[in-house]
Formats: C-alpha cells, structure tokens, sequence
C-alpha cells in the first residue's frame, strides 16, 4: 500500500511543478510538501501525514541518512551486489553481500526462494564450502522511503581442484640390486599416503615420509600411493610393482647339507674348444634352506650368449662329510632388452660441393629432397629425433667425495665417470685394458668400496650390455665419439660389452668410441671398461606389434616400414628388396606415403634398436620383419670421421660400418614418428 501511494503522490507533484505559478498557489501545501525534497525522500512528509504513519526502520534498517542520485531520480534502493562475484570456484568461498544506498538493510536467501522483508538480514559473510556444493544466493535492500531494490540472484558452484597424483622416483619393473623407493607431489603441502602390499591407500596409511626400501633378492613390492590437501579433491591412486632379483644360480641337493660351511666357487666360460676361467671375487653364497644354496655372482648380470661352467667346492653334507664337487654347466642365452632411443648428436647437415662432401654446422645450405648433392632428410633435419638426449654429469657424491657418476636421465642408467684405471674429477690415470673374461668381473670392486657402501653409494656396478654401451655414443663427434665434458679423460678406442657374440664362441661384442663402430672381436683381446648400475632402468622388453604394412614398437614409440623397400607389402613381404645410394635412399623415405604418414631414412640410433643380438641371422625380429636382408641397411646419419661416408646398419652380426655415398649402394627401411 505504501508503495502505491508513494507513486500516486510522486505522479501529483510533477504536475503540479510543471502548471503555471497562478495554478500552484492553490496547492501551495502540495508544493512545500512535493517540490522539495526531504531528508527521508521525495515527498516523504505528506507521504507519511496521508499514510499515517512515520517514516520508520524496516526489516531492522535504518530511516536517516542520505541518499544517491539515483536514487533521489528513481526512488529505488540501488540494487545489492556479490562479493565475490557469482560463478564456480575451485575452493571455499565467503559471500559478502553490499548495496550503495547508505543505510539500506539487505535480507537474502540460499535456497533460491524470493527473499521478503522476513529473511535473514545480511550481517556477516555467507559461507558456501565443501566440494560439489552449490547455493543460489538471491537478495534486495530495503529502506524507509525508497523503493525496495531488484531482487539479485547469483549461483555459487564449487568444485575443488584435484591434488597432483604422486610420482615415483624409480621406474616400476624388476631389478638386479635392492631399490629405494621415492615418492613424490608437485603440489604443495600435500601428504601422500601409501601401501605396501598391493592394497589401495586410505588416510588411515602410513604417511609417506622416506624412500621405501625394496630390499633382498626375491622381495617384490607392490605400492599404491594418493595425495591429500585440505581444500582440494584427493589424487587419483597410482601403483608400481617393484621386484628385486640378484643374479643367481640355484643348485638344490638331494640330502641336507652342512649350512655353516661356506662352499668356494670356480667360474669358466666355454671358447669353442675349452674353459677359460672368469674371476668371481665378491661373489656370495646363501642357503635357503638345508637342500637349496643360491649363488649371487659378483658380475651382477650373467653375460649374455655364453655357456658357463660353476663348480662349487668345499661341501659338507648335515654329518660333515665333505661332498664331490658339485658341477653345473649352462647357457645363459639372451634377454634382449629396449632401450629408449635419443638423437644422436648429429647437429651438422652434409653437402657435395663439387668436390668433397662439406660439413654444414647449421644447416644453412638450401636441401631438396632428391638432390644428389644437397639432400634433404639427413639426421641433422631432425632435430631431437625422436628424444632428446639427456645426461649429466660428472657429479660428485655428496659423502663419498672421490667418486664421480654421469646420469643418463633418458634411460635411467647410471655410469661410473672414468674409465677403469683413472679416478678424480678429471680421469686421471691410465685406462686399464683387459680381456673379456676378466673385464666381466672388472666391475665388482666398486661394490664393495667405501666399506661395502658401493661407489657412490651403489652396489650394483657391472659391465654393460652391447645396447646399453652404444647409448652413449655422440654421433656428431669422432675420436672420441662421446662428449668428454660427460666422460672426462675419455679417450679413443673399443670398450668391452657383456654381450658375447651369438655367430661365434670365441667372441664378444664391443663398442669402439674412436668413431662409433660396434662388433665382435675374440675374448681374449684386451680392450677398455667402462662400468655401469642399473640405476632406475628396470628390465624393459621388446615389443612390437603389426598392422597395414607398418610395424610399431611400443618402447621406443617408433613406427616402423614392415618390409623393405622393393618389397611387396604382404604378410611375408615377398618380392625383391631394392638397394639404393644415399641420396635415393633419403628421397625414397621422404617420399613414401605409406598409410598416410610422414616418414624418413632413419638414424643410426633409431635402425640399431632393431637390432636383436640373440636371434638368428638376420638379427631383427623376424616375426615382425620379414624378409629382413642380411646385409647393409643406410641410415640418414653421416660417418663424422669422413663425411664422404655415411652408416649403416648390418642385420647379418648387427654390426655398424659405414659406406660410401658416392659409390655404397645398402637396402632401405623407413621409419615414422614417435
């Protein structure tokens, strides 16, 4: 009713000022009361003199004070505001709900309703909290004198935002050395709590507070870990299966036997026509129980393609009667294992100048794919392909001052600096050359240094695989083809591979870092040691699959041309396998459209992941590449040594060489991706 007459005598007064002054003489009360305003609005005396009431507070709100233009111009409270202003948010809010009309009092509700001079009056924040909670805030102001405001609404969501799952610090999978687990949170002041045995994490489990430790051989650990935070949503789960297995053999006996006396071992690997001993100082011995004695060989890994002979001495059966010697003979075969695959360091491009072939360090020529002479779709017109290399070092220990490591972060290795024979920051010292049977136990020292702490803390030094010593190489430097700021005092010259030759008894394979060549030579050469632990690079295999003419590996990420070029794409892949020279080698990969994709003349380190030392010829998974030739493959990347040469790849011993690109013709397989 008071709103109706406000209007009524709002509407009066503005005729009344717009007639003629001898018209308002006769409504001059009118005019005292309607043409000037008051202290409580327009019109507010006779508003209350007609009404009979007073002007006085509603809903708790004060009648004095003053008043804006607009309102003064409308006669309505200004309209109320939020806050902060509606919407979702991804943590807990506090509503704050004002309007300019001084001396206004606000009444709102949270449940959507229309709010009435009855609802809650506006005295302190409204809290909307908790994830998933939404609230339909609405509100108007009041006030004596003035129209009420509009009603304002505004939707108040809130969804919190979800913690950083943990991370472990080590690479799921299985080991050859005890682990030590960590876990971690980008996201600040979280708290990550974990399990041990394969069950899921509630905030009743232990709170991550130090690296879980993995430790024995045979233990095996499953953790599932999430992250918490007040304010935020928990993280989702994640787990990791960890398993520790030392290199053993197992020898079981019929009869109990005497478990106090620690047996001695012999170690010999077979050369084609005798045993040639292999030392095992560090080597261990366990009983498992009265029948079962486990022998944990100082090498860390069996080497690889290599029949063995152990003969255990010094046993006792329960009675203490000493026992024939027990003799086992074994081939340990070959494991083969994918590593992921880094650029090669080649940074330069290559050109003919009329002449010779030039080195281009920034690849400034013009290259077209199908000139001879400025080719394009060299290793170094792909840039970081198909990863990044990613090594550091040499670092010091922090407590173990005289001991330096260079990390590869790409495939977790971790390498001794220097080569056997030198020590310190800078490698100094001679390299010390060794013969292959020797060089496999070379390493065993460093686990049991610094008073059985291990170099730098580790006790799982070895001599490393043919794959995981080519890892190394840096294609884009020659003698030495490696970076010396990583490996100081690195010099030119072949190192040793546990990898023995699978084409000969006699032989091992070795990798020479003057300029990059891997192959086999007799065991009983003396070359270099470089040792290695595992670090977090768990025991990764192969793995490929086939589909339309293309072959993908799933550890790599690289897509593969299933048959060679010249041949019929089929299941077989039948037909005549193509050589090419250099250039047409590059022009044929970057023109080859192959389902749609874009494809290249691979790298060296890119066509070496192919390579699979314990098939038989052809090297290469022969399910998944049929066909493959046996001889050269080319590869896009240049012989640094000779720019007039460029490698390639031989699946016949899964050697590298290089050939000439003027006069070398080798066979072709594309890749694609990652």
């Amino acid at each position: 009713m008071q709103t109706i007459t406000f209007f009524f005598f709002r509407l009066l007064r503005n005729l009344l000022c717009r007639l003629p002054i001898g018209l308002l003489l006769c409504a001059s009360f009118l005019v005292l009361n309607l043409c000037s305003p008051g202290k409580s609005g327009d019109g507010a005396g006779l508003l209350a003199l007609l009404s009979g009431d007073a002007a006085t507070s509603r809903g708790g709100g004060s009648n004095t004070g003053g008043i804006g233009a607009d309102e003064e111009e409308t006669g309505q409270i200004a309209a109320p505001t939020f806050t902060p202003a509606a919407g979702g948010f991804d943590s807990d809010q506090n509503v704050i709900i004002q309007t300019s009309t001084i001396g206004a009092t606000i009444h709102y509700t949270t449940d959507g309703t229309e709010p009435t001079i009855s609802s809650p009056v506006f005295l302190s924040a409204i809290p909307v909290s908790g994830h998933g909670t939404t609230k339909e805030i609405r509100a108007k102001a009041v006030k004596d004198g003035l129209m009420d405001s509009m009603v304002v609404s505004g939707i108040f969501s809130i969804d919190y935002v979800r913690v950083v799952a943990p991370h472990f610090s080590t690479v799921p999978g299985q080991y050859s050395s005890d682990q030590s687990i960590g876990l971690s949170t980008t996201t600040p002041e979280a708290i990550i709590h974990y399990t041990i045995d394969g069950s899921s994490p509630t905030t009743s489990s232990p709170v991550y507070a130090a690296p879980i430790p993995v430790n024995g051989s045979g233990t095996t650990r499953i953790i599932r870990a999430f992250a918490v935070k007040n304010g935020m949503l928990d993280s989702t789960e994640v787990a990791g299966e960890f398993s520790v297995s030392y290199v053993a053999r197992v020898v079981t006996f019929v009869q109990g036997m005497n478990t106090a006396v620690t047996p001695s071992l012999l170690a010999e690997a077979y050369n084609g026509s005798t045993y040639t001993t292999i030392p095992t100082t560090g080597t261990t011995f366990a009983w498992s129980d009265s029948t079962t004695l486990n022998i944990f060989l100082s090498w860390k890994q069996f080497p690889a393609n290599t029949r063995l002979r152990l003969t255990v001495s010094g046993l006792q059966n329960a009675a203490g009667t000493p026992l024939p010697n027990r003799v086992e003979e074994f081939e340990t075969g070959l494991t083969e294992e994918s590593l992921t695959v880094a650029d090669t360091g080649q940074t330069a491009c290559f050109f003919f100048n009329g002449s010779a072939w030039t080195s281009d360090p920034s690849c400034t020529q013009t290259y077209v794919v199908g000139d001879a002479d400025r080719p394009y779709g060299q290793d170094a017109h792909y840039v970081d392909s198909p990863s990044a290399r990613s090594i550091s070092g040499p670092s010091v220990h922090e407590v173990y001052t005289a001991d330096f490591i260079t990390v590869d972060h790409r495939t977790g290795l971790v390498w001794k600096a220097c080569s056997e024979g030198q020590n310190g920051s800078s490698c100094a010292g001679n390299r010390t050359s060794l013969t292959w049977y020797n060089a496999l136990n070379a390493c065993a020292g460093l686990n049991t240094a610094n008073s059985g702490e291990g170099y730098a803390a580790r006790t799982d030094w070895r001599l490393p695989a043919e794959w995981e010593l080519a890892s190394l190489l840096d294609f884009g430097r020659s003698a030495p083809a490696m970076d010396g700021a990583l490996f100081p005092g690195s010099l030119s010259g072949p190192y040793w591979s546990s990898t023995a030759s699978s084409s000969t008894a006699e032989g091992a394979q070795s990798v020479d870092f003057t300029d990059g060549i891997t192959g086999g030579g007799a065991r009983t050469n003396p070359l270099y040691v470089r040792c290695v632990s595992s670090g977090s690079k768990p025991l990764t295999l192969p793995s490929f699959s086939a589909s339309g003419g293309m072959v993908t590996d799933h550890v790599t990420g690289l897509v593969w041309q299933r048959c060679s070029a010249g041949q019929t794409g089929d299941a077989t892949c039948s037909g005549t396998a193509v050589r090419y020279g250099w250039a047409a080698a590059l022009s044929y990969c970057e023109g080859l459209t192959l389902n749609g994709r874009s494809w290249r003349l691979p790298a060296i380190s890119e066509l070496r992941s192919l390579v699979f030392e314990g098939q038989a010829v052809p090297k290469i998974s022969q399910e998944h590449f049929p066909g493959t030739r046996t001889s050269g493959y080319w590869t896009s990347t240049t012989y640094a040594t000779s720019p007039v040469n460029a490698w390639r790849i031989g699946f016949g011993f899964g050697e590298s060489a290089y050939g000439s690109k003027a006069t070398g013709t080798n066979y072709v397989r594309c890749v694609s991706g990652p």
